[in-house]
């Protein structure tokens, strides 16, 4: 163990020392050399567990970075919703499991969608397919139903535990290819109809599911492969329905705190699912809640819980942001588009698409998938409407999309971000598991591409 541990420390330090030493240049300027060092370090000690735990890693990336950029940008994720939301959340499950609401919570669930393995999944991922009609804003609900779950069944870090949060989240993520999202993808039209007159500034969800409905191959076939891969091993049967129903009546009535919980969990989801009407900020949910269960006549999240909170978690999340901003800060995003673009033209519609494919999915380790559309869409727009064969925007966006949404290491999307913190797999396990999707999607790309020369985006 510590032989393998010694031969990762050398393999990190090694390619940190390889690109230290690459000569300076006007592209490869000092400042972009110590922010590709600091970075590539940094994750590859979250990505290797170098130090056992995420806190000296994301300490090493936030404070090595004051040395190329200012400190506004760097800790600029504390402005950012999704650490706060991480700490509401936590502070919610923290009370709903002293409050043993988090155990009804669950067995509940359970006792409908099923006790076994695949039932779960398959409860679990079409949860998540209802929920991506309110677009991805539903994912944290998602992430605590699931988390829920898998944390009463004390099935963290386990093959069922990672299956069952794997089925909710890609049941939601993965949907949105062919369902429409209210907010994001419009936001992507917008950002094309400034690069070309030829796209229109928006859409809706009959053209969105025309254009990626044959994505539901991939979208079945993750579902599968999850419970196929994840089940459990002989000797690890789940317990069934009538186990759980079993477990509810002995719990017996609802108790006063279990009661204004609930309350409470309940305004926080219809909060949480009008939030494209209201247009208020989800952390401000996440946040209040906590703050009236600490209010005097309610008082049921104590001191000593607010001490079980694992703060290393929003520092890990600041540390994750902080790659994206100070990227974006030194404009390390653009260089890379600007020196990789030329080598993607090409009248081959595999090998174009396919090339924007890689270029988003690489980008998406340095910049957020946020920064990715805002700086990427209006210039591989122009690019793409004028090459012969394209006839439709809808290729490129799905490129776009699948490229920032498949990724390896959680620091690369906000919401991945969370599903790691909430502890139900490690990094080795996280990989993994998001290698598969990778793994399932690389093919798909090239069906997808065909069916789009068949119904006319491409020639």
């Amino acid at each position: 163990m510590k032989s393998t541990l010694i031969k990762k420390w050398i393999l990190v330090i090694s390619i940190t020392l390889m690109i230290a030493l690459i000569p300076s240049n006007e592209v490869f300027i000092n400042s972009i050399k110590a922010y590709t060092c600091i970075t590539i370090f940094s994750v590859a000690s979250f990505a290797f567990s170098l130090f056992g735990n995420n806190l000296i890693p994301s300490l090493i990336l936030l404070f090595g970075y004051r040395f190329i950029a200012p400190t506004t940008t760097i800790m600029s994720g504390w402005a950012n919703d999704t650490p706060w939301s991480v700490i509401g959340i936590l502070l919610i499950v923290i009370t709903m499991n002293d409050t043993g609401l988090m155990k009804r919570f669950a067995y509940s669930v359970l006792s409908i969608i099923g006790g076994s393995y695949a039932g779960i999944c398959i409860g679990m991922f079409f949860v998540g397919f209802a929920f991506s009609f309110l677009g991805d804003a539903a994912i944290f609900a998602l992430l605590m139903i699931s988390y829920g779950l898998v944390h009463t069944m004390k099935l963290e870090k386990t093959k069922p535990g990672i299956g069952i949060m794997m089925a909710a989240y890609c049941g939601l993520t993965d949907a949105l290819t062919f369902v429409f999202n209210p907010t994001g993808s419009n936001w992507m039209f917008g950002l094309a109809n400034a690069g070309s007159d030829l796209v229109p500034a928006t859409t809706n969800h009959i053209e969105w599911f025309h254009a990626g409905s044959i994505f539901l191959v991939s979208y079945f076939l993750l579902l599968f492969s999850i419970i196929y891969i994840y089940k459990p091993k002989k000797n690890e049967k789940l317990n069934g329905k009538d186990y759980f129903k079993n477990e509810i009546k002995q719990m017996g009535k609802f108790t006063r705190d279990e009661s204004i919980v609930a309350i409470l969990l309940m305004l926080l989801l219809i909060y949480l699912f009008t939030t494209t009407y209201h247009n208020l900020p989800m952390v401000l949910g996440f946040i209040a809640v906590p703050i009236i269960l600490t209010i005097p006549g309610v008082d049921i999240l104590k001191t000593e819980d607010v001490k079980k909170i694992d703060f290393s978690i929003p520092i890990f999340i600041v540390s994750c942001l902080a790659i994206g901003s100070v990227s974006n800060e030194l404009g390390v995003g653009q260089i890379l588009v600007n020196l990789i673009t030329p080598y993607i033209v090409t009248n081959n519609m595999y090998v174009l698409f396919f090339s924007l494919f890689i270029m988003i999915f690489g980008l998406n380790f340095i910049m957020t998938p946020g920064a990715i559309y805002a700086a990427l869409i209006t210039p591989l727009t122009t690019l793409s409407m004028s090459t012969s064969g394209v006839n439709n925007v809808f290729p490129l966006l799905f490129m776009v999309l699948i490229g920032t949404f498949n990724i390896l290491l959680p620091h690369e999307i906000a919401n991945t971000v969370v599903f790691y913190s909430l502890g139900t797999m490690d990094m080795k396990q996280f990989i993994k598991a998001f290698g598969l999707r990778l793994a399932i999607y690389i093919p798909t790309i090239f069906i997808a591409i065909s069916y789009w020369k068949l119904i006319g985006f491409l020639n």
